[in-house]
């Protein structure tokens, strides 16, 4: 790692009739504060969305557990805490090799919660030999 490493955490929460009558076009743009359809295009967007810039991997991990943490009791999908929690080796494994982690929460009020971490140094997955 070097000194410029960071792992930049993005929280979205509206409403989900905004995401409904959303076009593609008007995610992808970065001068709105939607969330985008693409990982790499939330560093792109308003830095109203960034929540926190993290120095190493584990701070990031543990900044989306505390904000998933916070929405539990919230959240619409049956499981989801349990499902999130067996997760986190993985996602502490992906942005400790420099690649995002998205997760995305229907709530019961109806807002969607898009949390992201993009790390500053993000490399693409390797193609696998031909």
């Amino acid at each position: 790692m070097t000194i410029e490493d960071q792992w930049i955490c993005h929280r979205w929460r509206g409403h989900g009739d905004v995401l409904n009558k959303a076009t593609d076009a008007d995610r992808r743009n970065p001068l709105t504060n939607l969330p985008p359809l693409i990982t790499s295009e939330w560093l792109n967007k308003p830095r109203e969305l960034r929540a926190k810039t993290c120095a190493t991997a584990d701070d990031a991990v543990a900044w989306l557990e505390t904000e998933v943490n916070a929405v539990s009791p919230q959240i619409k999908e049956p499981g989801a805490w349990s499902r999130f929690t067996t997760s986190i080796e993985d996602f502490r494994d992906r942005l400790t090799a420099f690649r995002p982690v998205t997760v995305s929460y229907w709530l019961v009020d109806n807002t969607r919660l898009d949390l992201n971490v993009t790390p500053s140094r993000w490399r693409e997955p390797e193609a696998p030999p031909s």
